[in-house]
């Protein structure tokens, strides 16, 4: 069976200056320190970390999540925390064929669309494809649709082609729950089993761990550095965006104030007085 081919996107703007400001920020503040290894795989939001752990068998692989910092020994400590050195913040896909795919639940990605897997474009600057999959190809108890932007191409593999009309009805798990409210309308109500359902199964980690390979070496579009135009001179022509839903001014704020921080003179003079 052939590999359905994923679906291209059209390139959206850049990134928001002022989420720019923050990585610069961080970049040069030498009291965040940086995660100083070299990583052929890092998945956030791991939850359970079943790719996590499949991947890590064979590969230099890395995974966080906030559920993995409530207990005591974490203290202040946050693995989803970009300003801290848990949080990967300073990680760089170095290799100029490095993949970066971004999934989630169909259905569920109002948010990354217009903003994350925008974000993701403009640092690779290429063709940004859209691949589909149901994860009851991969051994999920119910059908569960997911879709994911990336710039492989070859990510498209994930997609084992159509679902079967009785595999999509789940006789046996209930995720939900039908009732009529006062007013006679009809309502759901989430069982405990749809949290479980969030979960990727062994079999996806299987699948990611035989496209390893491809992932790491077909991934398209990060530029080439030396032909680019000095990042100070990038920044200072930009003009001023926000991320609002982000509320980054009081980040940008806070890392500015930071004792450590060593920006060079030609990011000093390119970087606002005032957000």
């Amino acid at each position: 069976m052939s590999t359905p081919k994923p679906d291209p996107l059209v390139p959206r703007p850049c990134l928001p200056k002022a989420f720019v400001a923050v990585v610069v920020l961080v970049y040069f503040s030498s009291n965040l320190g940086c995660f100083n290894q070299e990583l052929s795989y890092a998945e956030f939001f791991a939850g359970e970390g079943n790719v996590f752990r499949a991947v890590k068998k064979i590969y230099a692989a890395a995974a966080v999540d906030i559920e993995y910092a409530k207990g005591a020994e974490w203290g202040p400590n946050n693995p989803m925390d970009l300003n801290g050195a848990a949080g990967l913040a300073q990680g760089d896909p170095t290799p100029t064929t490095s993949s970066l795919l971004l999934s989630a639940a169909a259905g569920r990605f109002s948010y990354v669309y217009s903003a994350a897997a925008w974000a993701a474009h403009s640092w690779w600057s290429s063709q940004v494809y859209r691949i589909c999959w149901w994860m009851k190809h991969y051994g999920s108890e119910t059908a569960k649709r997911h879709q994911a932007f990336t710039n492989n191409k070859f990510a498209g593999a994930y997609n084992r082609g159509k679902l079967c009309a009785k595999d999509r009805v789940n006789k046996t798990t209930k995720t939900t729950r039908r009732y009529v409210d006062s007013r006679g309308r009809t309502r759901w109500n989430g069982t405990a089993k749809l949290k479980q359902t969030q979960v990727f199964p062994s079999g996806f980690g299987l699948q990611t761990v035989r496209m390893m390979p491809q992932l790491m070496t077909r991934g398209l579009g990060k530029p080439s550095l030396a032909a680019r135009r000095p990042g100070p001179d990038v920044f200072a022509a930009a003009e001023w965006s926000d991320w609002d839903e982000a509320r980054l001014a009081p980040v940008i704020a806070y890392l500015r104030g930071n004792k450590s921080l060593m920006m060079p003179c030609e990011w000093k003079s390119v970087f606002p007085v005032a957000v």
